[in-house]
């Protein structure tokens, strides 16, 4: 797995809670716990109070000075390497801190903490190693921090990480469930890592379907450009897809920006321009040009001259197509004109046509019923779309098309539903 797909919380945020309680500490322990010997105890306190004052020259001399008392007890040591982590947190020196953490989760005089600072320091271990790759030791402190309290969505994500990464399969899609489910549950979106550690188990035990459904979910919910360029690339290579079957999903893939291989742009401009649609072919090059997938020489060139030719005949005759089309006792111009407006971006000229193309009667309702949901969709008229996609039906390939426009409908409601709390009534939405 990747490294930058691992959604590990933020450490610095996460740790500063534990930094009053550490630091407010006096070297002489109250309850069951043991006594810091005050030989250890004075310059801890030093470190504190210099930590405090951002004195941060003064806190790791204080704290050299603690950790160089003769025959320090096992006890001084945890109490040191809790300070010399709270220290190391406030200066972002994060291998510093998760050294420091994990030398107090293993350290013999461990288990005399009370049970809030042991759990606090489990899961701070639990952080800062995934933070560092140190897989064993957050499997570790994991499985000893579940052990004494149920584990949030980001220990149990981190957990199925740590399995991941040792290639325990098994136990990593199971640590990955738990946390889906509990984030789920608490209706926020599953975790990212989750979701990929899952997908991959999957494809690596040959369970196809499942691993499809995970890369739906992680696109339904993050919708990366890679994503989404592995399920439209998914979808293309269903049996009996046809040329226009291929050119909506082309249509996704530009909408989206997901991720294509040089050779689409081509043959999605060559479809387009086969089919007609010269403003869409040359949409596709226009777009492999500015991503630097394609360049304007070679096999390109002609391309692009063509489809600007064409686009330019076809503008200056689309006023006469449109009264030919109007007169027309079938809607077979209509829904030419329809597809046509989508690649100048004309969606509610698209939708127009479209629907006069179905009150007119057309051969495929089911392509009228396509370009009409798709120009909805691309206007934010999500609920209208998705009744027009509703009616696509046929082949396994035009439905599996549709589908995956559904999908893009339902993320970008997901999103709007995100991002509708953070508008005020004193202050507009931001665009």
């Amino acid at each position: 797995m990747k490294q930058h797909l691992l959604r590990t919380a933020f450490i610095a945020a996460l740790l500063c809670g534990s930094a009053t309680a550490i630091a407010t500490v006096p070297y002489a322990y109250a309850g069951k716990e043991p006594q810091v010997s005050r030989a250890v105890g004075e310059p801890l306190n030093e470190a504190i109070k210099a930590a405090q004052k951002n004195d941060w020259a003064a806190a790791h001399a204080a704290l050299q000075k603690a950790e160089s008392v003769p025959k320090i007890s096992a006890f001084d040591q945890l109490k040191v390497n809790q300070i010399k982590a709270f220290i190391a947190v406030q200066q972002k020196d994060y291998a510093t801190a998760t050294a420091a953490y994990e030398a107090v989760v293993a350290s013999p005089a461990f288990t005399t903490l009370d049970p809030v600072q042991q759990q606090q320091s489990l899961r701070n271990a639990l952080l800062l190693s995934t933070n560092a790759h140190h897989w064993p030791q957050v499997v570790n402190a994991a499985v000893r921090l579940q052990k004494m309290t149920p584990l949030d969505a980001t220990s149990l994500t981190n957990l199925a990480v740590a399995y991941y990464n040792q290639k325990d399969l098994a136990k990593a899609k199971a640590a990955a469930e738990q946390a889906i489910t509990a984030e789920e549950a608490a209706k926020q979106p599953p975790p990212q890592a989750a979701l990929q550690i899952i997908m991959s188990a999957d494809a690596s035990s040959n369970d196809e379907a499942g691993a499809l459904k995970m890369l739906e979910k992680l696109t339904l919910y993050y919708g990366t450009a890679d994503d989404w360029g592995q399920l439209i690339d998914n979808a293309l290579g269903t049996n009996g897809i046809t040329e226009l079957d291929a050119l909506y999903l082309y249509r996704l893939r530009y909408i989206t920006h997901a991720v294509t291989a040089p050779d689409d742009y081509t043959i999605s401009a060559r479809i387009a321009d086969k089919r007609g649609y010269p403003a869409e072919a040359l949409q596709y090059l226009q777009q492999g040009l500015t991503t630097n997938k394609i360049t304007d020489t070679g096999k390109v060139a002609p391309l692009l001259a063509k489809a600007a030719h064409e686009k330019s005949e076809d503008e200056h005759s689309l006023p006469q197509i449109v009264r030919s089309a109007q007169h027309a006792r079938d809607g077979k111009q209509e829904l030419a004109l329809a597809e046509d407006y989508w690649g100048y971006q004309r969606y509610a000229d698209a939708v127009t046509a479209g629907k006069a193309a179905l009150a007119k009667g057309v051969k495929d309702p089911s392509e009228a019923h396509f370009i009409v949901g798709i120009a909805l969709a691309a206007q934010g008229q999500y609920a209208d779309a998705d009744q027009e996609l509703a009616q696509v039906d046929g082949a396994p390939a035009r439905a599996r098309a549709a589908a995956l426009w559904e999908l893009w409908i339902k993320s970008k409601k997901l999103s709007t539903a995100a991002t509708a709390p953070a508008a005020s009534s004193t202050q507009p939405a931001q665009h």
